[in-house]
């Protein structure tokens, strides 16, 4: 789009998506294709402040995500979590263990394999679902002085939250980041054979689990 008069105004917005609908089955996958669904969308603006001085440019994108992950990871038998072990690594007999009953309680928060045994254990196979989403915003205004001297600020922001389930599907584990940047530069022309460039900057930067 564009907008013309006293200050000239150019901008542009975009949308791109993605889904699983033409997505191969992975190996390791279960009877269905994991979820995959991404939007990515934004705007992009900019013009004049004062003319042939003062220009402007800001961009704003959001992505959000839902991807289905493949997750097989080793977890204790129906006869383990009982406490009823084999003998010998064929499995040819089995043995009862007493379990502590404080123990207990924990060992049943663990799936039962859903591919077959081998000994004590067996592979609890899964989706998982990432959840994502980010804002991104930057921005820079530059100015000439005159030719020999020009100015430029810019700033950036990226924020990130991330959610996933953990790999026994028990609870969302979640991770999230928040990026600032910000840019002043001032350049002087003294000669053809001599320039000076002061910038200075700020970053800030926050993250967790």
């Amino acid at each position: 789009i564009s907008k013309s008069g006293t200050n000239d105004i150019h901008g542009s917005a975009y949308f791109f998506h993605r889904n699983s609908a033409l997505d191969a089955r992975n190996f390791f996958d279960g009877a269905d294709i994991p979820a995959f669904r991404r939007h990515q969308y934004g705007a992009a603006v900019g013009g004049r402040i004062i003319k042939d001085k003062t220009f402007y440019f800001a961009n704003w994108e959001r992505l959000t995500e839902i991807k289905g992950l493949s997750s097989g990871d080793p977890t204790l038998s129906a006869d383990a979590q009982k406490g009823l072990l084999c003998n010998n690594s064929a499995c040819t007999s089995k043995s009862q263990v007493a379990i502590d009953p404080r123990i207990q309680r924990y060992i049943t928060l663990f799936p039962l394999p859903n591919t077959p045994t081998s000994g004590d254990s067996g592979i609890f196979l899964f989706s998982p679902k990432r959840d994502g989403k980010e804002n991104y915003v930057t921005s820079k205004i530059d100015h000439y002085f005159s030719s020999s001297t020009t100015f430029f600020g810019s700033y950036t922001y990226d924020n990130t939250n991330v959610a996933v389930p953990d790999n026994y599907n028990l609870k969302d584990t979640y991770s999230s980041s928040k990026r600032q940047y910000g840019v002043l530069s001032l350049q002087h022309i003294f000669s053809p054979t001599l320039i000076n460039n002061t910038r200075a900057g700020v970053t800030r930067f926050i993250g967790g689990n």
